[in-house]
């Protein structure tokens, strides 16, 4: 999957893309309780991250670009980075917020986990197609227009996604743009 538009060109070498398929952010998670409401309170606070992922490189430049000074502490794993959250020895974790929502509603407890309201970076995430053969990215693209201008996506959106509440206006907007064939 596409998600790093910094690293385009490097993945384009390897790959081709097809159109958007979803739009995520980067988010902030911390203990319900802890009085972290934003990256605004993160000064001197860590933040955990998987080390090499856009994520990381979110977080970095919303501290560089506000001037806050906090740590962030690269793990592994999203399992290691969110078991450092329950156990205090981190004060936030960032990440894809789906996959945030998804680790607090496997804890112990979900309701001791707040998603604070920021989004650091937007990730659009596409399928990775073989370099080159246009024809198939035509027809992929194609056939992602399709399920969007039906509104079949809306279907497909529900059946993953359904607990979470409707589509937000970016991710509709992808889905109006989406249903423009190639």
């Amino acid at each position: 999957l596409y998600r790093n538009p910094d690293d385009l060109g490097t993945a384009l070498k390897l790959v081709d893309f097809s159109s958007f398929i979803f739009l995520e952010t980067t988010g902030l998670m911390a203990k319900a309780g802890s009085g972290l409401r934003s990256i605004a309170d993160m000064s001197g606070k860590k933040i955990a991250v998987i080390g090499g992922t856009t994520n990381e490189r979110a977080v970095n430049a919303q501290l560089k670009a506000r001037q806050l000074s906090a740590t962030v502490v690269p793990f592994k794993s999203r399992d290691e980075a969110f078991a450092a959250l329950e156990e205090g020895k981190v004060d936030a974790f960032a990440s894809d917020r789906l996959l945030l929502i998804g680790a607090a509603v496997k804890s112990k407890d979900p309701r001791a986990m707040d998603l604070l309201p920021d989004q650091l970076s937007m990730e659009p995430y596409g399928i990775a197609l073989p370099r080159g053969d246009s024809n198939f990215r035509l027809a992929v693209n194609t056939g992602l227009a399709r399920i969007y201008g039906t509104g079949e996506i809306v279907e497909i959106f529900n059946r993953w996604f359904r607990d979470l509440g409707n589509p937000g206006p970016v991710v509709e907007t992808l889905y109006m743009l989406g249903a423009i064939p190639e």
